[in-house]
């Protein structure tokens, strides 16, 4: 899927194109265009952004991290917008994407008290955990997430904000590396390649097939003109 175009590339895809995105210059994989783009040649782009907002948004709620003393997890995605795309240019293609994103997160010390539950209730530590502008460039670092505490907290929940600004964020990260290699997926690859192959020799079969029909008419109303004559 995905929506095609042809509009002018922004600089910022012709720099990302340039250098192969993520890795530098990692070898970009055999492009899949559109039909009418001859062997890929032309600049075309494909719209995924609506994927990596689904994508994103199922990975974050999926965050869910412990250690012995302490347990987070993402509780709701209060944001998130940007782009992904995949552009083609000289039969190569390159994914590109920039990612904006809020989501609340709680989590808890854990209690060995009887009324384990309750008191986790009770002392529960809330906040967002937030990424600005983050584009496929970026993938190379340990991209910055801002993690922030909206509750009350005491010495004794330490271990709960640690846990969501390393493991949760560790987390976090891997999620987002993982969307950028699925979404390079979905143009490329030597199937996408086979069978755009395919079905472009089908159009260029049905547009011969086209040509000598129409040579044939052609050719038929000539004869009965000169017969007429």
């Amino acid at each position: 899927g995905g929506q095609a175009g042809s509009g002018a590339p922004t600089a910022r895809t012709l720099a990302a194109m340039a250098s192969g995105g993520a890795g530098g210059g990692a070898d970009k994989p055999e492009a899949a265009g559109s039909v009418w783009n001859a062997s890929s040649w032309h600049w075309e782009e494909k719209n995924h952004t609506a994927w990596m907002k689904e994508f994103m948004t199922a990975k974050l709620l999926g965050t869910v991290v412990e250690t012995l003393d302490a347990t987070a997890a993402v509780t709701d995605v209060v944001e998130i917008s940007g782009d992904a795309a995949l552009n083609v240019r000289k039969g190569k293609q390159i994914a590109i994407f920039e990612l904006n994103c809020r989501a609340k997160w709680e989590g808890s010390v854990k209690d060995g008290s009887s009324d384990a539950s309750k008191a986790r209730r009770d002392r529960m530590v809330r906040g967002h955990v937030q990424i600005r502008e983050l584009f496929q460039d970026d993938l190379d670092e340990d991209f910055d997430i801002q993690v922030t505490v909206d509750t009350d907290v005491s010495a004794r929940d330490a271990p709960v904000k640690e846990l969501m600004r390393g493991r949760g964020c560790n987390a976090i990260r891997e999620a987002v590396r993982e969307m950028y290699a699925e979404l390079q997926t979905r143009g490329g690859g030597a199937d996408a390649v086979a069978e755009d192959r395919v079905r472009r020799a089908e159009e260029a079969a049905k547009a011969e097939e086209a040509r000598k029909t129409t040579d044939d008419e052609k050719a038929r109303i000539a004869a009965e003109v000169a017969a007429r004559e």
